[in-house]
């Protein structure tokens, strides 16, 4: 689905995952990282055993968005199945400018996260 829908391609295999940065006792803390997959890579398999991208072993959960920020892929797993929701040209979905406008305008979001906000709407007008 990655491939299909363009959040990277063969050549450029560079995207950003959504990290929780914040330790075991504290608020989240989510962040976009800039991550390049390698050749060889695993996702969901016996082999990953890291909960990088999700709450346990073997149970991915992840948000990644294209470089652009014109894709955003989400999947999960269940105990029986996987979920996957593609969301082209986000900017373009009312409820999501709309909570981003609102972080944007809030006093009460963080300085970082608020500039981040108002740099999307500007790179995205309407």
């Amino acid at each position: 689905m990655a491939l299909e829908y363009e959040l990277f391609n063969e050549e450029e295999r560079r995207f950003l995952v959504g990290v929780d940065y914040a330790d075991a006792s504290s608020s989240p803390l989510l962040r976009w990282a800039e991550v390049e997959l390698m050749h060889d890579w695993l996702i969901v398999g016996v082999d990953v055993k890291d909960r990088v991208l999700g709450p346990a072993p073997d149970k991915p959960e992840f948000s990644m968005l294209s470089l652009a920020g014109d894709l955003i892929l989400r999947g999960t797993t269940w105990d029986e199945g996987i979920g996957f929701l593609v969301v082209p040209r986000p900017h373009d979905v009312t409820v999501i400018r709309s909570y981003v406008s609102r972080l944007a305008d809030n006093p009460k979001t963080e300085r970082n996260e608020r500039i981040a906000a108002e740099e999307w709407l500007n790179q995205h007008p309407r």
